[in-house]
C-alpha cells in the first residue's frame, strides 16, 4: 500500500467538523497528496486560510516557495488558541482577541517604510488579521496568552498546558523548528492521561456534581439559535 504526505492548507475553526464523536478535518479544496519519498518534503501550495496560516505562507500563497507540512501545525495552533480564548472568555473574548490581533497587526503596518511598494518590494505585513508578524508568532498573541493564564479557573491546568505548547512548540517563527504533527499528539495526549487520572482520583459525589454544572452550562437558552443536526460526513483523517 502506497503511503503519502499531506497537506490540508487551510485548517480554520470552520473546516473541523465532529463525526461520530470525533474531530474531523473537512474540506479539502486547498489541499495536497504526494508520494512519500522523504522525510520532510516540502511543496508548493496554493490558496488556503490567511488569518490562521503559517509566516511562510505569505510566500506561498501564489505557489511562490515550497512549504513543509508544518504549516498545519501552525493553523491548528491557531485554533487551539481560539478554542483557549473561548474556553476561559466565551464568544465575546473570541471577538475581543481578533480585534486585539487587528490592532497589533495596523500598528506593525503603520511603521512600515511608506515607499516599499514603491520600491518594488512586498511589504512585510498587509492589514488584515493573523497570528504572526510577517515572520515570527505575533507579540500581541503572547501576551494575549498570558491574559488568559492569569484569568483562567485555578483547577484548569488543561487551558495553560496547551498555551505553553501552543507558545513554545507550535508558534516558531522557522518552520523546520516547528513541532510535528505526531509529536504535538504525543504532548496532547500526555495532558490528557493527566486530566482523566486526576478525574478519577475525585470523590464520586464531586463528580457528579461538578457534570451537573457542566451539563447545565453547556445547554443553550431556549431563545439561543439551534444549528441543525450534524451532518455524517465521510471519514477524513484527523
Amino acid at each position: 500500500m502506497e503511503e503519502f504526505h499531506g497537506w490540508h492548507a487551510d485548517i480554520t475553526p470552520d473546516n473541523i467538523i465532529i463525526v461520530q464523536e470525533r474531530f474531523k478535518l473537512a474540506d479539502l479544496g486547498f489541499a495536497k497528496f504526494v508520494k512519500k519519498t522523504k522525510s520532510d518534503p516540502e511543496e508548493f501550495i496554493y490558496g488556503g486560510t490567511e488569518t490562521y496560516g503559517a509566516p511562510e505562507r505569505r510566500h506561498s500563497g501564489k505557489g511562490r516557495i515550497a512549504v513543509p507540512q508544518t504549516i498545519d501545525t501552525w493553523s491548528l495552533g491557531c485554533v487551539f488558541s481560539v478554542a483557549a480564548t473561548w474556553a476561559v472568555l466565551g464568544g465575546k473574548g473570541i471577538q475581543q482577541f481578533t480585534e486585539f490581533r487587528q490592532r497589533a497587526i495596523r500598528k506593525i503596518v503603520q511603521g512600515q517604510p511608506a515607499d516599499s511598494t514603491s520600491l518594488g518590494t512586498t511589504p512585510i505585513l498587509n492589514l488584515g488579521d493573523y497570528f504572526h508578524n510577517g515572520k515570527e508568532v505575533l507579540g500581541a498573541v503572547l501576551s494575549w496568552h498570558v491574559f488568559l493564564r492569569t484569568i483562567s479557573r485555578k483547577n484548569d491546568f488543561v487551558t495553560s498546558r496547551v498555551l505553553d505548547i501552543i507558545d513554545e512548540n507550535i508558534f516558531v517563527g522557522v518552520a523546520r523548528r516547528r513541532i510535528k504533527a505526531k509529536d504535538l499528539y504525543s504532548k496532547l495526549d500526555e495532558i490528557k492521561a493527566e486530566m482523566q487520572a486526576e478525574t478519577e482520583s475525585l470523590p464520586k459525589e464531586i463528580m457528579e456534581v461538578l457534570l451537573g454544572v457542566e451539563e447545565a452550562l453547556l445547554k443553550p437558552p431556549e431563545s439561543a439559535y439551534t444549528p441543525s443536526p450534524i451532518i455524517k460526513y465521510g471519514s477524513y483523517g484527523f
